[in-house]
């Protein structure tokens, strides 16, 4: 996400800050729907909340934003760790879980001493004996669970031109449904409601500017394959704040103080026009009374001699005495005095959760393990197996080539060459730009002139031996091979951004 190409890193960072956006209007409409009972459990934590909270808007999207960094940051440095299962996950648990209560610690018990530990007994007892009331806890560990779910989203989305415009639309629905809760039921001021709006829109047009950009680098025929120049992002920018700047402008314009001015002026036409339209609806009404009338009485008779409308015969009324010695218990009475069962419920609903959360991660490192891999055979690569089948293939591979070659130096430089395309791609895959299972090797082409700036000429020597050798039986001599190592680690040596 964030240890990626300079185009892709922005893109994750304004697309975070367009989720914050519409996310803090939820958050502070819950927060003033709990702070009655969040008061009555504690009005010490309850004030910190509050504190937080009433920040003006875009500090409060600032501390957001940049939490969701953070937490995007140590997802990406935990999938660049070779650790396996179930250590990774263990270490993802404990991640979460340090920074719910950190966040808990830090905001709502600024002032407890560092050895008081009480905290953490309130914290899970916030989630655990919620039946008793809502505390602000709770509320820290909600909107923890929810940055962290959207790491885990992400973590392995396209960043296609598609992919992020329907981000963006349902961002805007979610956007107008929750300024909509924060003015109605929270109470609080359009003004507040507004500012999220225009960070949202900010972002959101940054990102979907980035990603078209994204899409024209990859698949534009006269992309020449760089990296985004600070001058480039700069006019992105400078552009969302035109934008932005209009929109304002015109929100001065057109209101509903404006409007009505507007239609106040050609009052005596409406009049006009009203007074007609009501003398042709009497006129109308006129022409068509004697067919109303016919059908009415048509239907009086009709409905005259129907059994529904006949008086019904008194039924005694039944015996609810029974009835209301009856006790019902609900099921949040059943929680509340069965602790055993509540207790469970919880536990059942973070399992689920966490559950969740692992998939999302699990599935994003499987993508990323398989496009690691070299596609060296035609049919699909198990990588789910040991290390013994995998030495088998390799293998097969060799044997293939020396099936092809014999052994002699033409089967040496087939296996150096398919080395040094698996190694390009590999380094390419770290820097974002991954290939695909099952792509073409002329394909990926311009996605390695993109983790390589400046290197399109010594790509295409390389890619093109690597395809004589591994689809076909054309040879490579020495001087080609010593020539395609030099290519191999001069590409290597470049600097990232291509810059000399």
């Amino acid at each position: 996400m964030l240890l990626t190409n300079r185009r892709h890193r922005f893109i994750f960072i304004f697309l975070a800050g367009m989720e914050v956006a519409w996310f803090l209007p939820f958050v502070l409409t819950l927060a003033a729907a709990w702070r009655p009972a969040m008061m009555h459990m504690n009005a010490a934590t309850t004030q910190a909340l509050d504190n937080l909270l009433g920040a003006p808007p875009a500090a409060l999207v600032l501390l957001f934003w940049l939490t969701l960094l953070g937490y995007m940051l140590a997802a990406d440095l935990l999938n660049q760790r070779l650790i396996l299962s179930p250590q990774r996950e263990l270490v993802l648990l404990a991640l979460t879980l340090l920074t719910m209560l950190g966040s808990i610690r830090l905001t709502l018990y600024p002032t407890t001493s560092l050895w008081d530990l009480s905290w953490v007994g309130s914290a899970f007892g916030s989630v655990f004996n919620y039946t008793e009331g809502w505390r602000p806890e709770l509320a820290m560990i909600i909107a923890n669970a929810f940055l962290w779910w959207r790491v885990a989203m992400n973590s392995g989305r396209d960043l296609t031109f598609l992919s992020v415009g329907v981000s963006f639309r349902l961002g805007m629905l979610l956007a107008l449904l929750g300024n909509g809760l924060l003015t109605g039921m929270a109470h609080q001021p359009p003004t507040q409601g507004v500012q999220y709006f225009w960070f949202f829109f900010g972002f959101g047009l940054a990102a979907i500017a980035l990603v078209r950009i994204d899409d024209k680098a990859v698949v534009g025929d006269h992309s020449v394959g760089a990296i985004l120049p600070w001058p480039r992002m700069g006019q992105i920018l400078a552009s969302v704040l035109a934008v932005l700047g209009l929109g304002a402008a015109a929100t001065s314009i057109y209101n509903p103080t404006t409007i009505r001015t507007f239609l106040g002026w050609f009052a005596p036409l409406w009049s006009f026009i009203g007074a007609i339209l009501l003398r042709l609806l009497a006129f109308l009404f006129w022409l068509i009374s004697p067919l109303l009338e016919w059908f009415v009485a048509w239907m009086r008779d009709l409905l005259a001699n129907a059994e529904f409308l006949q008086p019904q015969s008194q039924q005694p009324p039944a015996d609810l005495s029974q009835q209301a010695n009856q006790e019902f218990t609900s099921l949040a009475e059943m929680m509340s005095q069965w602790a055993l069962l509540r207790y469970c419920m919880v536990t059942l609903v973070i399992v689920v959760a966490a559950a969740a959360l692992w998939l999302f991660f699990v599935k994003t490192r499987q993508r990323q393990l398989a496009d690691e891999a070299e596609e060296m055979t035609a049919g699909e690569i198990d990588l789910g197996g040991n290390l013994l089948q995998r030495g088998l293939d390799r293998l097969r591979d060799w044997a293939a080539l020396w099936g092809r070659y014999g052994l002699s130096n033409q089967l040496l430089a087939a296996i150096s060459i398919q080395n040094i395309y698996a190694n390009l791609s590999r380094v390419a895959r770290q820097r974002g730009y991954p290939r695909p299972l099952n792509q073409p090797p002329e394909q990926y082409l311009p996605m390695l002139t993109l983790a390589f700036p400046a290197q399109g000429e010594r790509l295409a020597r390389i890619t093109n031996a690597y395809m004589r050798v591994h689809y076909g039986d054309l040879p490579v001599d020495e001087g080609e091979l010593t020539q395609l190592r030099s290519d191999y680690q001069q590409i290597l040596d470049a600097p990232e951004n291509g810059e000399a």
